[in-house]
């Protein structure tokens, strides 16, 4: 920030221009624009069944690991070994991706979801639906009509 000649008035001042209004100075100053953004990277570990994985994020589960700071460090001690492979795999790829941008904080976590599926027979037919989520929310690909079940 700092103050220039007015290129109107020659910074005497004499006449009252639009560029400085009379006082013969201007205000020069620069902008700066800070981006924030979140990268997020998430993995579901081991999902063998058709339950649709983007309906985890709609629920909670039970954090099992939690770390914050600066730069947080790949998970190597957990018992599932995708696990592990993951979260090196993710802090890699933030770290090759992420050369211009400065990091401030990271947050890695391990949260386990639970998901139940249950298959039932009604009125001759087989059928299977989930419940998933701290919330116990529902899911059914090929749910009977409403108007032949309903839930107790």
């Amino acid at each position: 920030m700092g103050y220039a000649r007015c290129p109107g008035c020659g910074g005497f001042g004499y006449r009252r221009c639009l560029t400085c209004s009379g006082t013969g100075k201007l205000h020069q100053f620069l902008q700066l624009t800070v981006q924030w953004e979140n990268h997020n990277f998430e993995f579901i570990a081991d999902n063998k069944s058709d339950f649709p994985t983007e309906c985890f994020k709609n629920v909670t589960g039970l954090k099992m690991f939690y770390d914050e700071q600066k730069m947080v460090s790949p998970v190597t001690h957990f018992h599932e070994p995708s696990i592990n492979k993951a979260s090196k795999n993710g802090i890699s790829q933030h770290r090759a991706e992420l050369t211009e941008s400065k990091i401030l904080r990271q947050r890695h976590s391990i949260e386990w979801l639970p998901l139940t599926k249950v298959n039932y027979i009604w009125k001759d037919g087989e059928y299977d639906y989930y419940v998933y989520g701290n919330e116990n929310q529902t899911f059914a690909k090929n749910f009977p009509k409403k108007e032949h079940f309903a839930i107790m």
